[in-house]
């Protein structure tokens, strides 16, 4: 994980060193999750789980109105299910955090005041950090556990598409946005010569500042 972790920052400083016009930020929100797929079973008890999204990103312009926006971010994601045992409300939460790197083709919409529009999509590969977790809470009191992660796939492939508002000021940009993430590939392992179809999916809101 050392080394994924090192191999990101390195194809950051790449990217940097090839464009003297890139501009550098850094943004961060909240994050919404669930997992879908064909082999697991949706439940009204179960809701979208919050969580965290930080990191940084560059942006390259290739022509007045288009970017190209490589990322990375430290995620959270997972699921969480709320009902009740014995009387008393329960709620299971699923948690994975992931190191995620998107790579975004951004379309910047010209307005005349100092604010403008954009739109972006692009595909993000995620690598899975540490063991997942389980947490129950139930009668006032809260539990965690480890996940065997050796039942996960730990890369995680999928695109993201989303729309932001940039605000442009005196030396900086301030960003806002909101995107949506959806997975590639299932996040359970195959076992037995059996595939599984269970994915990430999940929305952000998130502000930033670029330079």
């Amino acid at each position: 994980m050392k080394k994924t972790v090192a191999m990101t920052c390195i194809l950051f400083v790449m990217f940097l060193a090839v464009s003297a016009e890139a501009g550098i930020g850094f943004k961060g929100g909240m994050n919404f999750t669930k997992w879908t797929g064909d082999d697991w079973q949706v439940e009204d008890d179960y809701s979208w789980k919050p969580g965290y999204k930080f990191g940084a990103f560059l942006t390259l312009p290739v022509s007045p109105i288009m970017q190209i926006q490589p990322e990375v971010y430290y995620t959270s994601k997972g699921w969480q299910a709320d009902g009740d045992f014995d009387g008393e409300e329960m709620t299971l939460t699923f948690n994975t955090n992931y190191i995620e790197v998107p790579v975004l083709l951004k379309l910047n919409m010209s307005t005349p005041m100092t604010f403008a529009p954009s739109i972006f999509a692009g595909p993000y590969v995620g690598f899975m950090l540490g063991d997942p977790t389980w947490e129950i809470e139930y009668g006032g009191e809260s539990e965690e556990m480890d996940a065997n992660r050796d039942d996960f796939n730990t890369m995680d492939i999928g695109g993201v598409v989303g729309a932001a508002f940039d605000y442009s000021m005196a030396t900086t940009t301030l960003t806002v946005e909101a995107r949506y993430n959806m997975g590639f590939t299932s996040i359970i392992k195959e076992e037995d010569g059996e595939e599984y179809d269970v994915k990430n999916m999940g929305f952000s809101l998130m502000a930033g500042l670029s330079f």
